[in-house]
């Protein structure tokens, strides 16, 4: 079996805390898959775990390629372990428990030599972790997992489920699996690169350290100096607790091959290329248009409602994506839209107002790119919205919509209009029919995102539905003009940013909040915004 060399790192490593950032297609759920099945195996018996954010990123998304792995090794479902159920009556006699056996199997994977795997969400009152006790846990895609629930609940429930444990290295091991973060949500990932460097200081002393990094960043590892560094390392193992690994594309060519990467770069606008593929760091942005948005605060995660996914038996394929599997809708609430018109894309994203809660919630982005019609993005919608019950729209948006696009004997909206229509929906179109100027924008917008004016709702926006509309949101920026504070909108025309990261989206948000404007009374207080960095 080929194991590229980051994965081969990884599996060789003895320390307790490893944390692994790749690009797509490097390998990182083969990494997932063996780290697991070396816990399994190294302690017959235990009781691990793996985590995400969300149930349904783990059996979307994660378990299926880490089932892929276990079977190349040789381990198969149903035969080497079960999931969320007993193995069968005749194997039981000669199949083990685990030392702290759960008394539901909903959420296990059940291995024959006893070994057991929480599967836990916290978006899933169910699958959580309080009153257990585990001996190893990986924690997948950790980048959108939430630090202070693995704080607060995960950290403390790593303890021996047997006194025979205590002396295995890989007792109380975790292992941190991500994509590069998109968002401040997973900077804290960054940190185990802070305690590794820290370990290696104390090892080396200042000036030996300084010679290390050096020689890293000119990967002159055949040096005489390299060498008698690497060897003191080596013999100093005991007092290294924390890998931390960067790994891209390139790290995975035998196996994806030039092609595949030269198609990625050709079809990707140049900034999701080097952040998903080539898993390069973000550059902090500075003159932001959004300076108060803070992702802590204005960005969730729970938002599934897994009543379908439970009625189709956690079964992948029979999976049917649309509004049946979003738990952050009310039904009882019609469905705002917000829309904008572009040559090169068609971008909504749909929002409620939820007065009871004084909040306003972004729940579903939708786009369609050049090649496709503004007709196409709206039964999009409502494809996605067939089973909401309350289907009435009200309509936001660009005030061009209000003109003929070429072509056409109707306006955009007119248009949003029919297919809403044909659908069978009612609406009500109640976008501006004048343009609102950027600096109006620039600073109630974010009086509203501050959060201290109690007049003004809460915005809040949903991360499983709308990351290229976060995207757009964070990376705005601003110019200053003669007429004062503008959104610079030069993504929109590069070649390098793809249109859903441009600042369409950003725009999106504005008309949709514009209806709330006539809130804010004074500018008071808007006085401290600056050009902020994220």
């Amino acid at each position: 079996m080929y194991y590229n060399k980051p994965q081969l790192a990884i599996k060789f490593c003895n320390r307790k805390f490893k944390t692994f950032i790749a690009g797509r297609g490097t390998g990182k759920t083969t990494t997932e898959a063996d780290e697991a099945e070396n816990n399994i195996f190294s302690m017959p018996r235990s009781r691990g775990f793996i985590a995400g954010a969300t149930y349904m990123q783990i059996f979307t998304l994660e378990l299926p390629p880490i089932k892929a792995q276990w079977a190349r090794m040789g381990y198969h479902e149903d035969i080497h372990y079960f999931i969320g159920k007993k193995p069968p009556a005749q194997w039981r006699k000669n199949w083990p428990k685990a030392y702290h056996m759960p008394s539901k199997l909903d959420n296990v994977i059940w291995w024959f030599n006893g070994s057991i795997i929480s599967l836990i969400s916290f978006d899933r009152k169910d699958t959580g972790s309080r009153g257990a006790s585990f001996d190893w846990g990986i924690i997948i895609e950790a980048a959108l997992f939430p630090k202070s629930r693995l704080d607060q609940e995960l950290i403390p429930a790593m303890r021996p489920t047997d006194p025979s444990f205590r002396s295995n290295p890989r007792h109380e091991s975790l292992f941190f699996a991500s994509s590069m973060p998109w968002t401040a949500h997973g900077d804290w990932l960054f940190e185990a690169e802070e305690k590794q460097k820290e370990e290696e200081e104390a090892i080396l002393g200042a000036t030996l350290y300084q010679e290390w990094k050096k020689i890293k960043k000119e990967k002159s590892f055949q040096s005489k100096t390299a060498k008698r560094i690497l060897q003191k390392l080596r013999q100093n193992t005991s007092k290294r607790s924390t890998l931390y690994l960067e790994a891209n594309a390139l790290d995975n060519l035998y196996i994806l091959g030039e092609n595949w990467i030269e198609k990625q770069r050709s079809i990707m606008q140049k900034d999701a290329f080097d952040i998903e593929i080539m898993n390069v760091r973000k550059k902090k942005t500075s003159n932001l248009f959004y300076p108060k948005f803070n992702d802590k605060r204005h960005v969730y995660i729970d938002s599934y409602d897994y009543y379908h996914f439970d009625r189709v038996g956690g079964d992948v394929d029979l999976l049917v994506n649309d509004c049946r599997v979003d738990g952050d809708i009310v039904n009882t609430i019609p469905l705002q839209i917000s829309l904008d018109f572009n040559a090169n894309i068609y971008s909504a994203v749909i929002f409620q107002e939820l007065k009871s809660l004084n909040t306003v919630r972004f729940v579903k982005e939708f786009a369609v790119e050049e090649g496709k019609e503004l007709s196409d993005l709206i039964q999009l919608i409502t494809d996605y919205y067939t089973f909401f019950p309350t289907q009435h729209m009200k309509i936001w948006g660009d005030r061009n919509g209000n003109f003929k696009r070429k072509g056409s004997i109707i306006s955009y909206y007119q248009e949003v209009m029919d297919e809403l229509q044909k659908a069978g929906w009612t609406f009500e179109l109640l976008a501006p029919e004048h343009n609102i100027p950027h600096t109006e924008r620039f600073l109630k917008i974010n009086k509203m995102l501050s959060g201290k004016d109690p007049r003004l709702p809460i915005i809040e926006i949903n991360a499983n539905n709308c990351k290229n509309f976060i995207i757009s949101i964070k990376n705005a920026p601003t110019k200053i003009t003669t007429g004062g504070i503008e959104k610079d909108k030069s993504s929109e025309t590069s070649e390098e940013i793809k249109p859903v990261h441009a600042t369409h989206y950003s725009d999106v948000f504005d008309y949709a909040l514009w209806q709330f404007f006539g809130n804010i009374i004074n500018d008071d207080g808007l006085g401290e915004l600056e050009f902020g960095m994220t």
